[in-house]
């Protein structure tokens, strides 16, 4: 089978959703011939996870942080290329693949009216209160514009929970249409002998000699750095006198969490360590004790997988779904609570750390069912 997947959204590190696209794909080049159209400008950590039989189209070149004006031009032109793309090469594919639901992804593959048409739609945001007018207005726009362009297709539609699964049958997009899947960790990607390397330094300083708590993803609002800036300074200072590391890459949440924890990160007891590479994020999950998560919206969840899969303690906002991808393990607590999440970071602290690693469905098997699910289509 001959598959063209369009990935246009990556400008620096990777989402969930990337994440999932990349490995789904990896195992399908295994048999079938993949093309992978990540355009110039695109995420070097996404481009060195693809598997090596997979064909890349687009030019590999420096990554580069521009406004938001430039960005959204760089997605038109995106767009129109890959359209352009597409147009040129009917009749070539079998399937073609939209990594996304966002226009410069779901438009392209939909000019492809003689191949089974794929979409990954990430999530419905279903809570949008700490995001600027404008920003919430474009979300609505894009997911109704997305819906109504999907209804009147026979794109099979694949989500990661019955939330966005049930707003999308709402839209009048058909049962048939719609196909829930899963997640497996991203620290797969890491070799296993690659584990010790890495650019963060994580050993203990002598005001921490044990107890990490870490905070995997981007730094904006809606994963939680007002919380994380909230309970930091109590968190490492005396007693409890833990540490804190974040990876993530800058959100809009960046600037003000730093200016907060200014002294913290002076002293060296909240290190922000940005976007890592694979290999030092596994290694960090591996020797962190607790994984906080106070994410107000997610999608596919893959930070809290990881660190169940990394065998430490999660302790995560208690949103549909996560708890739906992952009803066992994570320790919830009330969306928007800052001191509960406090208070169960501090008590996971004391406990010895679990070392029992969650074995999630593999990505061998999510790939397996959605192409079963496609084939049927």
């Amino acid at each position: 089978m001959r598959i063209l997947v369009i990935l246009n959204g990556a400008s620096g590190g990777y989402s969930g959703g990337d994440l999932h696209t990349i490995a789904v794909i990896n195992n399908w080049a295994k048999e079938h011939t993949v093309t992978l159209l990540l355009p110039a400008g695109s995420s070097h950590a996404i481009r060195q996870s693809v598997d090596g039989r997979i064909a890349i189209r687009g030019r590999k070149v420096s990554e580069e942080s521009i406004g938001r004006v430039r960005l959204l031009a760089r997605y038109v032109v995106r767009s129109i290329n890959a359209s352009i793309f597409v147009l040129r090469g009917a009749n070539q594919w079998d399937v073609v693949v939209a990594s996304s639901h966002y226009a410069f992804d779901l438009l392209p593959m939909m000019l492809d009216g003689s191949s089974r048409r794929i979409v990954y739609w990430h999530h419905h945001a279903e809570r949008l209160a700490q995001r600027p007018t404008w920003v919430r207005v474009l979300v609505k726009l894009s997911e109704s514009w997305s819906t109504v362009l999907l209804r009147r297709s026979r794109a099979l539609v694949f989500t990661s929970n019955s939330q966005t699964f049930n707003y999308l049958v709402s839209r009048g997009i058909s049962r048939k249409q719609v196909v829930l899947t899963q997640n497996g960790p991203s620290l797969v990607f890491a070799a296993v002998s690659d584990l010790n390397r890495g650019n963060v330094d994580a050993s203990p300083s002598p005001s921490t000699p044990h107890r990490t708590v870490l905070f995997c993803g981007r730094l904006s609002r809606l994963k939680g750095t007002r919380d994380i800036a909230s309970i930091a300074p109590s968190l490492t200072r005396p007693p409890h006198d833990a540490r804190l590391i974040l990876i993530g890459q800058d959100g809009d949440g960046a600037e003000s969490l730093k200016s907060i924890l200014a002294p913290e990160i002076a002293e060296g007891r909240v290190i922000v360590a940005g976007f890592v590479d694979e290999a030092t994020k596994a290694r960090l999950f591996r020797e962190a004790h607790v994984l906080a998560s106070p994410s107000y919206e997610e999608g596919w969840s893959i930070a809290v997988g990881d660190g169940l899969a990394a065998g430490c303690w999660v302790v995560a906002y208690d949103i549909p779904a996560v708890r739906e991808a992952f009803p066992v393990g994570p320790r919830y607590v009330p969306v928007g609570d800052s001191q509960a999440l406090f208070s169960e970071v501090l008590h996971s602290l004391t406990l010895p750390r679990p070392n029992r690693p969650f074995v999630p469905v593999t990505w061998e098997d999510i790939a397996e069912r959605e192409m079963n699910a496609i084939c049927r289509s």
